[in-house]
């Protein structure tokens, strides 16, 4: 079997790809099964499509298979959102998207009671949550030994679940970010955060999102647009397998072509491996 690779220089060097390979970070979303869940929101559903006698399921006579589905991407998996999901104006997030790999680092951070961190965070918090903190974050991305232009992606394993495909995160507050995370985020010029919780804030920080500002460089409490849409993507709810190993790798951020602030996600993660220097 003929395995498919690609070479890609970046200012680290040279690094070889198996494009065979690629690791999913997402959640398979089941509609027939145990579905992951946050913020109370509804399940995900799929029925067979119903019109003038065709029904969409060869099980029950159809000649096809063919179903609607009903999703809400911030709640039912795995999903990439952006600015627009902070703002009045309409910014798709696979418009945030152009490029194939993106040069990344995987770091596994073990959560700490906020109160015990010296972090603040600028929304309704307790200091007996769990959260990221600056401190955790540094010695996961000295850990991690990534050259800096790998910052571009950071993909940060928690493994604050065992069974993310059924996990309910709802009313249960799970562990989120320190305000001083995202500010070292942002020193690093993180442009794309992958995060294995089913948010980046607090799940009830009285309606004030401040790490989205945050990141996506919009003042607390606008809602508007200061200037060009950022940059900038958060993916919540993945997975990190526990094979994968911390440091360099590359992540493909897969989003369907929707008009909308987020959209469920596939990111691929690509193992970066040196390259030999003609």
């Amino acid at each position: 079997m003929t395995m498919l690779e690609a070479t890609v220089s970046t200012r680290a060097g040279r690094y070889r790809l198996d494009l065979d390979a690629g690791i999913p970070l997402s959640i398979q979303l089941r509609f027939d099964g145990p579905q992951p869940n946050a913020f109370g929101m509804p399940e995900a559903t799929a029925s067979p499509v119903r019109a003038d006698g065709f029904v969409g399921d060869t099980r029950q006579g159809g000649s096809c298979n063919c179903s609607g589905v009903t999703l809400y991407p911030h709640g039912n998996g795995t999903h990439t959102e952006c600015v627009g999901h902070i703002v009045d104006e309409r910014v798709p997030v696979a418009d945030r998207l152009h490029s194939a790999l993106i040069p990344a680092t995987v770091a596994t951070v073990t959560p700490e009671r906020l109160g015990d961190s010296g972090d603040e965070y600028f929304g309704d918090g307790d200091g007996h949550d769990w959260v990221v903190s600056r401190r955790s974050l540094h010695r996961a991305l000295g850990r991690a030994d990534s050259p800096e232009c790998f910052r571009r992606a950071l993909v940060l394993r928690t493994g604050h679940v065992d069974d993310p495909g059924s996990h309910r995160w709802s009313g249960s507050n799970p562990p989120y970010l320190t305000s001083d995370a995202v500010d070292l985020m942002l020193v690093h010029d993180v442009r794309h955060l992958l995060v294995d919780l089913p948010s980046i804030d607090r799940e009830d920080d009285g309606g004030t999102l401040p790490n989205h500002h945050a990141f996506f460089g919009v003042p607390s409490e606008l809602t508007q647009l200061p200037a060009e849409p950022s940059p900038r993507t958060v993916t919540e709810m993945a997975t990190v397998p526990s094979e994968v190993e911390e440091g360099a790798c590359f992540v493909d951020i897969q989003v369907p072509d929707f008009a909308l602030d987020a959209a469920p996600s596939r990111p691929l993660l690509f193992r970066a491996e040196r390259a030999e220097e003609d």
